[in-house]
């Protein structure tokens, strides 16, 4: 089964698409969960259609990350998609990640079309021209920092690896900022390719609006193209902070 989540807070404009985008993967394992982190706008009401499609969970405000672990632990998939409430997957999204996996990734990841706050589509994240890399990339994480990989709904991670990573150390704010940086400590990374610059086509659609910046891209290095996170993976200090981290669970893990 193939868990997707959707994490929300405040934002009822955007949200129906997200979750509607969910319940219609043609994937037939799917289960929807729906965090709500505590929203003051309209969300709540708006979400109690959905009560008999999918699992809709109210929580007091605590934040990005901590409503993500409350979806994970209300889930049972063995593959975890974390879907951001302004974001919309693609009806395949699922099964393509499904036809990508193997076992023992840290994680499978896709680009993303971008979309402005009008819903004007103008491009990828990570860009068209940038590869997304797979295997072992501790090497490139140990020289740089960082590594290019999409936000927060392009990724789908395996819930036992995500077991091991839960709760998110305070120093992040973002699910993405800590998974995405730790999770090659553990595993290699899946990227779906089928030419030179790593396209395969986009499996959603990320919306580029200035609370997505706040929460993506500057969590991502701050980029100021007009991806939400160009060069994507957090600031070195913020890096070396996971890779202790990560050394950290390895070692009690064991």
């Amino acid at each position: 089964m193939v868990s997707v989540i959707v994490l929300n807070w405040n934002y009822a404009r955007y949200l129906a698409a997200a979750v509607e985008s969910a319940l219609d993967q043609d994937y037939p394992h799917t289960e929807v969960l729906v965090v709500d982190d505590g929203s003051t706008d309209s969300s709540r009401a708006l979400l109690e259609r959905y009560r008999a499609r999918a699992s809709v969970i109210f929580q007091d405000n605590g934040g990005h990350t901590v409503a993500g672990h409350t979806g994970l632990r209300s889930s049972q998939g063995d593959i975890v998609m974390f879907l951001d409430s302004d974001d919309i997957l693609y009806p395949t999204a699922v099964s393509r990640v499904v036809a990508a996996w193997r076992p023992g990734c840290a994680k499978v990841q896709f680009q993303l079309s971008l979309i402005d706050a009008s819903g004007k589509r103008f491009g990828a994240d990570p860009p068209w021209t940038v590869p997304l890399p797979s295997g072992d990339l501790v090497p490139q994480l140990h020289d740089t920092g960082r590594y290019q990989t999409p936000v927060t709904s392009g990724n789908a991670y395996p819930r036992k690896l995500l077991e091991q990573l839960f709760p998110v150390p305070s120093d992040f704010t973002f699910v993405d900022g800590y998974l995405n940086t730790v999770a090659p400590f553990y595993r290699p990374i899946i990227s779906p390719t089928t030419n030179s610059v790593g396209t395969v086509g986009t499996i959603g659609i990320t919306r580029h609006t200035p609370l997505a910046l706040m929460r993506d891209g500057c969590v991502s290095g701050c980029s100021t193209s007009s991806s939400k996170s160009a060069t994507s993976g957090p600031p070195l200090p913020v890096a070396v902070t996971a890779f202790r981290q990560a050394c950290l669970c390895a070692i009690l893990s064991t």
